[in-house]
């Protein structure tokens, strides 16, 4: 990913499994720093995050990507 590249992950939905293990699926975009509303993002998929609790701190367990495909 180039330097001047950052993502943006937002969740829309976030399940608790129980007090350590929870469940999100999102979107990631992936998109140039500074770039305006109109411009077409580098890349844009759906996400689902496992997450862990250890030692107090959530911790991702494991990521699963979906590229968006064009229309």
């Amino acid at each position: 990913m180039p330097a001047d590249f950052r993502h943006i992950t937002d969740f829309q939905r976030l399940r608790f499994l129980g007090a350590d293990t929870a469940i999100g699926d999102g979107t990631v975009v992936i998109a140039r720093v500074g770039a305006a509303a109109d411009e077409k993002p580098y890349m844009k998929v759906l996400m689902t995050c496992v997450g862990r609790k250890v030692g107090g701190q959530w911790r991702i367990a494991a990521v699963r990507l979906i590229p968006i495909l064009a229309e």
